[in-house]
């Protein structure tokens, strides 16, 4: 069962998340204060989830769902594979994002 991660949440899910997405975004990680050293599902934290919702093409809803905790590899917008995926320096998108600009696969 997926736990469902929204504002206020707490524990090592939201730890891990916070990590994720600082890696995923890349140089935008450095808007929002990923680094901090609580479990909570903060505002800080919402909004970076939107940031990388938006960024993919989902609802940027801020709340990361069992669409977004799928296994890695079963989806290219799911966190997990976007986490071990290496980022376009230049768009800041996965290379197999259909938005990505393709500069780094040249």
């Amino acid at each position: 069962m997926v736990k469902l991660l929204l504002q206020d949440s707490s524990g090592p899910e939201v730890v891990q998340l916070r990590k994720c997405l600082a890696a995923t975004l890349g140089s935008d990680a450095q808007m929002f204060d990923l680094q901090a050293k609580n479990d909570l599902f903060d505002e800080t934290l919402v909004a970076a989830v939107r940031h990388w919702q938006s960024n993919i093409g989902i609802l940027a809803d801020g709340i990361v769902g069992p669409y977004c905790q799928r296994p890695a590899g079963s989806d290219k917008r799911s966190l997990p594979r976007a986490c071990g995926q290496m980022m376009c320096k230049t768009c800041s998108r996965p290379p197999s994002h259909p938005t990505c600009c393709g500069i780094c696969r040249m």
